[in-house]
């Protein structure tokens, strides 16, 4: 599944380049088994506006 997800990312980086790290945890949901999918977290499609410079 994060290979999908950092493929579609791409898509819409410039140079399609990987323009967001994206970090996967393990959360305990009611009714999920370990490997299952269950959400992206912020909602696909949301803005996510860069970090300043440090």
């Amino acid at each position: 599944m994060r290979s999908r997800i950092e493929s579609g990312i791409r898509e819409q980086c410039p140079g399609r380049k990987r323009c967001v790290r994206l970090r996967v945890e393990a959360r305990d949901r009611p009714g999920f088994s370990t490997c299952v999918f269950v959400e992206t977290d912020p909602p696909q499609g949301t803005l996510v506006r860069r970090a300043p410079p440090s």
